[in-house]
């Protein structure tokens, strides 16, 4: 944890922060000098990109954004980390929605949503609570936050694993 109780995994999911333009993703996002090159040759699989390649059928390995494949890498050698809050008592998840939301507003790539989808949809399996919990800065529901942008599919899924959510209108 750094000064802000900030994991890897936050500052990976967090594209807000990095204020970064898609030319520098490599260098900011995978310090270690992933370049095009190891990107084409990328042998090892993670849980993250086998749900992606299952669930969006047009995203294999080789095209997932270096940042999702440094995220997909930091989730399998810790996947606790998904449940770790930082000192805002932030989650990942809320950062991601909210990272996914940024990318949504201003990306036209479909493929490039439907990576983030899938994202939030893993970092939900992996810390199934997060549904449950608010986001402290927005003070909204992931699967408000989500409504936020266009996609259904997610605002239906998030319920579908926390139905309990749907009563936060119903009071």
């Amino acid at each position: 944890r750094d000064s802000r109780g900030r994991l890897p995994l936050h500052y990976a999911v967090d594209t807000i922060s990095t204020s970064m333009d898609r030319s520098d993703e490599t260098h900011l996002v995978v310090p270690w000098g992933w370049n095009e090159q190891d990107q084409q040759q990328h042998t090892p699989v993670t849980k993250l990109e086998q749900l992606m390649s299952s669930i969006a059928t047009t995203t294999t390995p080789q095209q997932m954004s270096p940042q999702m494949r440094a995220i997909g890498m930091l989730l399998d050698q810790n996947p606790s980390a998904a449940s770790v809050a930082d000192k805002q008592l932030r989650l990942p998840l809320h950062i991601a929605l909210e990272s996914y939301g940024m990318v949504g507003d201003h990306h036209d790539e479909e493929e490039e949503c439907k990576q983030w989808q899938v994202l939030v949809e893993y970092l939900s399996l992996l810390f199934p609570d997060s549904l449950n919990r608010r986001d402290p800065i927005t003070g909204l529901y992931p699967f408000m936050h989500a409504a936020l942008g266009t996609e259904l599919d997610l605002i239906y899924s998030l319920l579908r694993r926390s139905p309990s959510n749907v009563g936060v209108f119903l009071h």
